[in-house]
């Protein structure tokens, strides 16, 4: 038999097998892309009167121009399928990268079915809400030069002085690279560095183009949008299966965490007869109600649960970043790098020259005397000053920033430098996709609340670096890093 899509069309070629030539409307599918404008029937809870006519109209027709059908709905829909179908190259491109990470770094062949796979040199998934910044002193004896700038910060006094004594060892924060060190892992990482690199770059470039769809949606007045805006809730933005699996593809798995398990979450939701996928939870009567919106249950289609569950429990690459720059401290991978290894002596000098140039900073804005003295810090200095200390202190303790500095003072080019730059260039255009979203938003809507129960304050606070940790980055050591990038 031939293939039903083919027959459809009618006898072409040899009647026996059904078969024709490959056409554009096949290879590319235009068909479905026609068909993708479409309106559902009237959900529950809105009046007719509210929710247009469907009767003997179809996906793919011309949309009517009588109310309460709205001409610029076709724009605000359209836009959000292109930037669907663009999210979907970029899972692509990132995915793949992911995918052949995981051969690299695993066993020669990923098992049938399953490209991110666990074996015993599986990439490690890095969580950084589970990294404490607590620990015991530094201790002067095993960082000798760290110490030095420490006792040298006489002008600030004795109890400033003390404050710096109490900071944590530099790059405490360091997961074991030894489980992927094998023969051969080196060569083959070089090798894919460079395509990785490319496909990253090339994610970023969709990201920006991806921005200026809304400029053609910015168009739209809001006396338009408002037309149709209301009958839309409460479907919202949160509903992008494909945004949150790019978010974890990324590695952001700490701003997602309350939205995959709430506090309170149950694996098995009221007349549902299996669990959900894992660590998928449904929100309970224990979870807070704020919880309950944004909740992966509550927000996404039950077809994109599995998608999304499989995504959190997989590498990720800004597992796969952190693990190279790990690397860096195991000789025959930094010189295959072009970097060159990194040793603890070289990470107690990056870290007293950093704070050396931290009390700089906050030295010469201090105003200090005629005489060159620095005045004695009052209650505010004293406060605004063990706030430096902390978050220098806490910048510090991922061995990652330690490291992504170094690269970048050793080379201005290099495979794993290359690839670095890439993952940023990612992270900062997914930023922007979010900055130009908010702007859109603030056009639109102003400060109202949003169809989904978000609105204008939480867009905002998904791009706020301040957040503990830079939950709201790909790569928080990359940014970090060039808060303390030094001249060599």
């Amino acid at each position: 038999m031939g293939c039903p899509a083919f027959e459809s069309h009618g006898p072409i070629g040899p009647a026996a097998t059904g078969v024709k030539p490959l056409t554009y409307s096949d290879y590319i599918n235009d068909r479905a892309m026609v068909d993708a404008l479409r309106m559902p029937s009237r959900p529950i809870g809105v009046p007719p009167e509210r929710w247009p006519d469907t009767t003997g109209w179809n996906p793919g027709n011309d949309w009517p121009d009588i109310d309460p059908w709205v001409h610029d709905e076709v724009l605000f829909i359209r836009t959000h399928q292109a930037f669907e179908v663009w999210f979907a190259q970029v899972m692509h491109e990132i995915g793949s990268v992911i995918n052949d990470a995981c051969r690299v770094f695993g066993s020669s062949t990923a098992p049938t079915g399953c490209p991110f796979h666990s074996s015993p040199h599986a990439i490690e998934q890095v969580h950084l809400d589970q990294r404490r910044y607590e620990a015991e002193n530094f201790s002067p004896r095993s960082w000798p030069k760290l110490a030095m700038v420490v006792q040298g910060a006489t002008s600030f006094g004795e109890d400033r002085v003390r404050r710096l004594c109490e900071m944590g060892s530099p790059a405490r924060h360091q997961p074991s690279a030894d489980s992927i060190a094998r023969a051969g892992t080196a060569t083959r990482l070089v090798g894919r560095l460079p395509t990785w690199s490319t496909r990253l770059h090339r994610s970023g470039m969709i990201l920006k183009t991806c921005v200026s769809f809304f400029d053609i949606l910015a168009t739209m007045t809001p006396r338009e949008f408002l037309r149709f805006r209301d009958r839309l809730q409460p479907a919202s933005g949160f509903g992008s299966g494909q945004f949150r699996e790019l978010e974890y593809v990324l590695g952001m798995r700490e701003i997602n965490a309350m939205k995959m398990s709430p506090i309170g979450g149950v694996p098995r939701a009221p007349g549902m007869d299996t669990d959900l996928p894992s660590p998928m939870l449904a929100p309970s009567d224990a979870t807070p109600p704020h919880l309950h919106g944004s909740s992966f249950f509550r927000s996404l289609e039950p077809w994109m649960w599995t998608r999304l569950a499989r995504r959190a429990s997989q590498p990720a690459l800004r597992d796969i970043a952190y693990l190279m720059l790990n690397l860096l401290t195991r000789p025959a991978f930094a010189d295959a790098m072009g970097v060159g290894e990194v040793r603890h002596d070289d990470i107690d000098q990056f870290a007293a020259t950093a704070l050396e140039n931290t009390l700089a900073d906050f030295h010469r804005g201090m105003n200090p005397g005629p005489d060159g003295a620095y005045p004695a810090l009052g209650t505010e200095a004293a406060t605004k000053f063990s706030e430096l200390v902390d978050e220098l202190d806490s910048a510090l303790s991922h061995r990652e920033t330690i490291l992504a500095a170094i690269v970048s003072m050793r080379t201005d080019s290099s495979p794993l430098r290359d690839f670095l730059e890439a993952c940023l260039a990612v992270d900062a255009a997914l930023l922007m996709w979010r900055d130009r979203h908010i702007r859109f938003v603030e056009v639109m809507i102003g400060t109202r609340r949003g169809t989904g129960g978000g609105g204008i304050q939480y867009l905002r606070g998904t791009v706020r670096a301040a957040q503990p940790g830079y939950m709201d980055h790909g790569f928080p050591a990359l940014w970090m890093a060039r808060s303390f990038v030094q001249r060599v």
